[in-house]
């Protein structure tokens, strides 16, 4: 029953900030799905990944599925999802020299911002502006980048085999 609860908010959080599945969008005239099947701009290596045992879930199906079914994308986000986002540095965080490399575990989520940035991402991945770049980083751990050449914009997701399912673990967003 919390699970049911849980899924119906997020449907309504996803509803609220406009990020419905109700429409197909379209990139040039071309439905979403038909742009990731033609990724001629995306490097894709995958070796152990692509190999299906009998109920394992293809990387290649499951990224397309992330970036067009947002109800598909709620449901495959890890409990917590940590990360790091330039948005959130201040002034003195940049200007402060001694301070190290925030880390991964440094930064968590929240749901909110996390769903803001899902959808700006699905947009970038359709968009002629952006460039993508997937990589295996071994048998459960799959990265995807998301940016715009010559820039210092870019997303980086990092997905991880659960059970023989994929899940958002790691975003990093940044537009400084």
């Amino acid at each position: 029953m919390k699970h049911i609860s849980l899924i119906i908010i997020m449907c309504v959080m996803v509803a609220l900030i406009g990020c419905t599945n109700a429409n197909h969008k379209t990139v040039d005239g071309k439905d979403i799905a038909q742009t990731l099947s033609n990724e001629s701009d995306t490097t894709i290596t995958q070796t152990l990944s692509d190999k299906k045992d009998a109920e394992d879930e293809l990387f290649s199906d499951f990224i397309k599925k992330f970036h067009t079914d947002t109800v598909f994308q709620l449901q495959r986000l890890n409990k917590v999802v940590d990360g790091w986002n330039s948005n959130d540095l201040t002034e003195e965080d940049i200007l402060d020299e001694t301070d190290t490399i925030m880390h991964y575990e440094d930064y968590i989520w929240n749901n909110y911002d996390l769903i803001w940035h899902l959808h700006d991402i699905n947009d970038a991945v359709c968009s002629p502006e952006w460039k993508r770049k997937i990589e295996n980083e071994g048998d459960t751990i799959m990265s995807e980048m998301v940016y715009i050449p010559s820039s210092s914009c870019f997303y980086i997701l990092e997905f991880s085999k659960v059970e023989n399912k994929w899940f958002l673990l790691h975003l990093v967003v940044n537009f400084m």
